[in-house]
């Protein structure tokens, strides 16, 4: 997508899950969700090269933004709320949202409205300002158990192959109920997991086919379509 979102979940959505998409190139934000004021799930997504941001919370409450990877964008997460608007009867808020167990690479940092009653924590910074982006929102509560490490990762925009590595491990996280298969569709077995939208965790050089989970979509690729 070039002048748009790659996926606009718009407003008073219920109850949804936003699962294992592949959104590169991007000319604004990777996927945004917009004035949803129950529950949602945003899981094992993967935004690459966005002008944007990986993630927009616009107006939502309770929304829930886990094991995703945001790489080589305008930022990870962006929060905001417009004032004023009315939605289901009642004015928007922001609150009670949580960003968690995701990895941002070489990224800006998350921005917008930090609400007390929200929480950003478990994620993995990567990249020049990995350790002053976790420094500055440890100042106002979040990324308490949030962590820096040393992981190198590129995509091919044609062929949607992406090589991955890491020194040093990731901590493990807490498993989120019905966060069961990674993007790939690999089981997630036990309590605890990695971070981020793969069952292993960066370590040894990998390579791996994004368009893996979809063959028909492999073969449009490859045929040029």
């Amino acid at each position: 997508t070039v002048t748009c979102d790659g996926i606009w979940m718009d407003y008073t959505n219920v109850n949804s899950r936003c699962t294992r998409n592949l959104v590169v190139d991007s000319g604004r934000n990777g996927i945004f969700i917009e004035a949803s004021q129950v529950p949602n799930l945003v899981d094992h997504n993967i935004v690459w090269n966005c002008r944007g941001v990986g993630f927009l919370n616009g107006d939502c409450d309770e929304l829930i933004i886990a094991h995703n990877l945001v790489g080589a964008s305008g930022g990870g997460v962006s929060i905001y709320t417009a004032g004023g608007r009315i939605v289901n009867g009642r004015e928007v808020t922001n609150k009670r949202n949580a960003t968690l167990n995701n990895i941002f690479l070489d990224n800006a940092s998350l921005r917008g409205n930090l609400d007390p009653e929200s929480a950003s924590d478990y994620n993995v910074f990567v990249g020049e300002n990995a350790k002053a982006n976790i420094e500055g929102l440890r100042k106002v509560g979040w990324e308490a158990n949030s962590a820096v490490a040393d992981i190198t990762a590129t995509l091919d925009a044609k062929t949607l192959v992406m090589t991955w590595s890491g020194r040093g491990g990731v901590p493990s996280v807490s498993r989120l109920g019905g966060c069961d298969r990674d993007y790939l569709d690999a089981k997630r077995p036990g309590a605890a997991v990695v971070p981020g939208p793969f069952a292993e965790g960066p370590g040894r050089k990998r390579t791996l086919d994004l368009l893996a989970p979809s063959p028909w979509l492999r073969e449009q690729v490859e045929a040029g379509e």
